[in-house]
């Protein structure tokens, strides 16, 4: 008896066997080839193995395929830290390997140094560290990357992935945040972005490494691809192609495909970014067609910004593929020219035309006008001028762009405008409180003004001494330039003339005053109470007096009474010869002191530390003379402590003055000349004060007089803190200082201090 097959039965097995052959056919096109494997044991295929610390290598060739990858700094790499000797801090190790996820040939011997371990180091400085590898995917598509991990309890807690087709952008992969405590086998997604690369990078990051020992193994690392059909984007000429801002340019694609392509089939070409990145490519151009080899014309777009590492590749749509890219960097030239004018003029006035966005140029324009420069000026117009000019802006590379503007040139049947002007100066000197007070006539009304100052006002106010110009425009676009000069009045200059006492302790002193400069009608005020200009029956003393002039401008004099020396008399006597006999004689001699030896010559009237708020070569302090100096003969000296230096070398301690470090600084004035109630300056190069500076220093790179005091980034003065800070002036060269010398006078500043202002009160009393 025949067995009898139903129709169903065939049905049945048809179908297995079209199963069957689906189940081939996806294996064979889903089958992947090793491109590149580590199993960091195997060491006869070329590849490098894994070694405890200290002998950790940073590279890492694969042991299957061609790929590397690194941990020395290489291909933007973090340098990881692997200690000369030991183990401590270690960033790189190795422990026992796994057979886990081992591919053909891989070593599966698990004990001694067989897998790579991450480890957290010192303050866990590996979290966010980069390793990357680099390989090729060059006819391979569809990278597929699996490996064996396990973490300790305070290992990384995420596992960071990302692929690169230039090594400096990058793009997600993905992010493993399930780190197995024993070996497991982690896969990530498939990526296209890396398909027919011919330099293909991915970056492994950690994070959430909690201890010095923390660590993820890795072990049997697997780049798996597909074979891809050769897809290739031929070179490319033409560049640099010059685009603007309203207009790209053409580029011819050639490509050649291995394989063949379905109807239907799209080409696509992409342009990469300036750095050759096609993580967000513009699509620039596409072609339907089915021939493997050919070309496609596309457009770089207007406004594509200029750069020299465009690359281009070209997609198909079926099948789907993504060939390489050109091979070698292109270059982008955009250039944006513009053009404009200074019209509407009057024939008879110039007319200014203005161009920019090329590094050379070139015009063109109506009544048979050319002209090479980037600003060209008609300097005598006439009607016929006016039109459409053409500026041609031409870039480095030889790319060219234009842009029009019309100038119009009218006659105006008309004179230009003109003005007078009536000008308020300032109050004071350096003020800025003047005004300009225009009146128009000529031209035709309404008119509109453009100061140099960019207002477009008629009148301006709040000016300070200066040149000025406004351009008045009429109705009928006449116009011209004016310029209005606003002075100012002169500095108050104060003169003083002193008498002093006639004899010591007396008050019969006086102080003659006279003043110039500035508006006159001055008042006075001096720190005796007195209003008049001129003061007497004064003792001896430092007196100063502020000068008000009528505009309420202020500045200040001083004067300084001396009294003279005390006068004494002696005698040389001579006894007679003989009793009797007028033989004898007394020889008196008087003297008065007029050395005045008492006089200091110097007295610290003023001082700015920290100036604007830090310290540096800004700080100056401020000396009166007290008497006539000429310090090429009789030199003197300023020294500045800090911070309570000089404990043991009193004002020459010397060193740096610092806020950290006690010190001094030595400012040696040995010439020019002071007169009695002469004020000047001593301090940094860089003091902002008006009037004579007699000793400047730039403290930045130069150390005090005499040594005493290097060279400091901060400033030389104090500010004042809880330890005293001091200034002190000697009547002598820095050279003959030392720890015995005594000031002329001192003051001493600071929270530290106690008794400053007393101590200064004293000196003073003791000078005259």
């Amino acid at each position: 008896m025949k067995p009898i097959i139903t129709k169903s039965k065939f049905a049945f097995i048809g179908t297995i066997f079209f199963l069957l052959f689906l189940m081939g056919v996806s294996s064979k096109v889903n089958a992947q080839t090793l491109i590149a494997g580590w199993d960091f044991q195997t060491t006869t295929t070329g590849g490098t193995a894994a070694a405890v610390s200290p002998a950790t290598p940073k590279v890492y060739n694969a042991n299957f395929g061609s790929g590397t990858i690194y941990f020395d700094g290489t291909n933007n790499s973090s340098s990881w830290f692997v200690p000369v000797t030991g183990s401590t801090n270690t960033e790189l190790n190795s422990f026992a390997g796994t057979a886990v996820n081992a591919g053909p040939g891989f070593s599966v011997v698990t004990s001694g140094a067989s897998s790579l371990a991450l480890v957290g180091g010192l303050a866990q400085a590996s979290n966010g560290k980069f390793a990357i590898f680099s390989f090729s995917m060059t006819g391979y598509i569809n990278l597929t990357v699996s490996y064996a991990s396990q973490r300790s309890t305070t290992g990384f807690t995420n596992q960071i992935w990302e692929y690169s087709t230039n090594g400096t952008t990058w793009t997600p992969l993905n992010t493993v945040t399930t780190v197995p405590a024993a070996f497991g086998t982690i896969t990530l997604p498939t990526t296209t972005g890396l398909d027919g690369a011919a330099n293909a990078y991915l970056r492994f990051s950690g994070t959430g490494a909690t201890a010095t020992t923390g660590n993820n193994r890795l072990d049997n690392i697997q780049l798996n691809a597909t074979v891809g059909v050769p897809f290739n984007t031929n070179p490319i000429s033409g560049s640099p192609f010059c685009i603007s801002d309203d207009s790209g340019t053409v580029v011819n694609v050639p490509y050649t495909y291995g394989g063949t392509f379905n109807p239907g089939n799209i080409l696509t070409v992409e342009l990469s970014s300036s750095t050759g990145s096609f993580a967000s490519p513009v699509s620039i151009g596409t072609l339907s067609t089915t021939s493997s080899v050919g070309s496609v014309s596309a457009i770089i777009p207007a406004g594509t910004a200029s750069g020299s590492g465009y690359r281009i590749r070209v997609v198909s749509s079926d099948p789907v593929g993504i060939s390489n890219n050109n091979g070698s960097n292109l270059t982008i030239d955009k250039v944006v020219a513009v053009a404009s004018n200074n019209g509407p003029v009057c024939a008879g006035l110039s007319l200014q035309l203005f161009s920019n966005g090329g590094s050379t140029y070139s015009w063109t324009g109506p009544n048979g006008f050319s002209n090479s420069n980037q600003n060209p000026t008609i300097a005598t117009t006439v009607a016929a001028d006016s039109g459409v000019f053409i500026a041609t802006a031409i870039s480095t590379l030889g790319c060219t762009d234009t842009a029009s503007t019309l100038a119009i040139v009218q006659t105006c049947g008309c004179l230009p405008p003109t003005i007078t002007s009536s000008v308020q100066e300032p109050s004071c000197n350096g003020g800025s409180n003047g005004s300009i007070d225009i009146t128009v006539s000529g031209g035709v009304s309404p008119y509109t003004f453009q100061w140099s100052t960019t207002a477009i006002t008629e009148d301006v106010s709040g000016v300070s001494a200066g040149v000025y110009s406004v351009i008045v425009t009429d109705a009928i676009l006449c116009t011209d330039t004016f310029y209005i000069t606003v002075g100012e009045p002169t500095l108050m200059a104060p003169t003083v003339v002193v008498t002093h006492p006639g004899c010591p302790g007396t008050s019969d002193g006086s102080i003659d005053l006279s003043v110039s400069g500035g508006t006159p009608g001055y008042t006075y005020l001096w720190d005796t109470g007195a209003l008049t200009e001129d003061v007497s029956g004064l003792p001896a003393g430092l007196y100063s007096v502020t000068i008000t002039d009528a505009n309420g401008c202020i500045t200040y004099a001083f004067g300084v009474l001396n009294n003279p020396g005390v006068f004494s008399l002696s005698s040389i006597n001579t006894d007679v010869a003989c009793a009797g006999v007028n033989s004898g004689s007394i020889d008196l001699i008087a003297s008065n002191d007029t050395s005045n030896n008492s006089n200091p010559g110097l007295l610290i009237s003023e001082f700015l530390a920290n100036p604007a708020g830090t310290d540096s070569s800004k700080e100056w302090v401020e000396l009166i003379a007290t008497k006539f100096i000429n310090f090429a003969t009789t030199p003197y000296t300023v020294i500045v402590a800090n911070n309570g230096g000089g404990t043991t070398k009193g004002w020459v301690q010397g060193g740096v003055a610092s806020a950290t470090t006690n010190g001094t600084y030595a400012f040696e004035i040995s010439s020019g000349t002071v007169s009695a109630g002469d004020v000047f300056y001593v301090g940094g190069s860089n003091m902002n004060v008006t009037g004579l500076k007699l000793r400047t220093i730039d403290v930045s790179t130069t150390g005090g007089d005499g040594g005493i005091g290097s060279a400091t980034t901060g400033g030389i003065l104090g500010n004042g803190g809880t330890n005293a800070d001091g200034i002190a002036v000697f009547n002598a060269p820095v050279s003959t200082l030392d720890s015995n010398s005594v000031p002329v006078d001192a003051i001493f500043f600071g929270t530290g201090t106690g008794g400053a202002s007393e101590w200064r009160s004293r000196w003073i009393y003791i000078t005259y």
